[in-house]
């Protein structure tokens, strides 16, 4: 059965983290459907607008993951953190069905890492919000990289809506990660960021062409970007 890769990530989701209150808002008017497994999907509708709702409700779903694990060690709800961390691996996942090569290694490296940080934090190793920086940083350097990726690509196969989509996942993975990482929010990551989802949300609508020979700067100072995050993350 060819599985698409919206209907293999829906089920990956319901699968692991039973996210019935998204599918709710994505799909309100679909039948109800057992969870616990889902083989075939066929009830996934494929029109181009219902799959933008679900993209949108999913590209901030691991930021806020981890910003929901913090509260939760604050509050020493550990079954809780432990939780929501294994929910951000969950969405690490759904990206590896499109991953491939350096960037599917990275996101699997981080997964392991989520896992082995959802174990300690459910036995009690780790207790604080400060402890969980560096798993939670890779898991965003993966992100970043993985789409970044994904929008160099579909900028050389002149998909414009798809590299719009992308950039601005990359846009919103490093916001979080320069928030998370003390002084790395500073006036040159906001102006990059900014110009990132203007430049994403004209590709989406149709106003700028993919072929537009700037993208390569706005490429570069990305890639740049990537790389400030990850020095941050090696400094925690």
């Amino acid at each position: 059965m060819k599985v698409t890769y919206i209907a293999a990530g829906m089920a990956l989701l319901l699968s692991t983290i039973g996210a019935a209150t998204v599918m709710a808002q994505a799909f309100p008017d679909i039948p109800d459907q057992d969870t616990s497994v889902v083989e075939e999907a066929a009830w996934v509708p494929s029109d181009s607008t219902v799959m933008a709702k679900v993209w949108f409700l999913f590209i901030n779903e691991p930021q806020r993951q981890m910003k929901s694990t913090l509260v939760h060690l604050s509050k020493n709800e550990q079954d809780k953190a432990a939780a929501t961390v294994l929910t951000t691996a969950a969405y690490l996942r759904l990206e590896t069905l499109r991953a491939h090569g350096k960037e599917l290694a990275e996101l699997h490296r981080s997964i392991k890492e989520l896992d082995k940080l959802a174990e300690e934090i459910s036995v009690g190793k780790i207790t604080k919000p400060e402890e969980v920086g560096k798993p939670f940083n890779d898991a965003l350097l993966a992100l970043a990289r993985f789409h970044y990726g994904q929008a160099q690509r579909a900028l050389a196969r002149d998909d414009a809506k798809e590299s719009g989509k992308e950039l601005k996942a990359t846009a919103a993975v490093l916001d979080y990660g320069f928030i998370s990482n003390e002084g790395g929010l500073d006036a040159d990551a906001i102006n990059d960021l900014t110009y990132t989802r203007s430049v994403a949300d004209s590709l989406m609508t149709g106003e700028r062409r993919s072929s537009d020979r700037s993208h390569e700067r706005l490429l570069a100072r990305l890639k740049a970007d990537i790389g400030r995050l990850a020095k941050l993350s090696r400094e925690v």
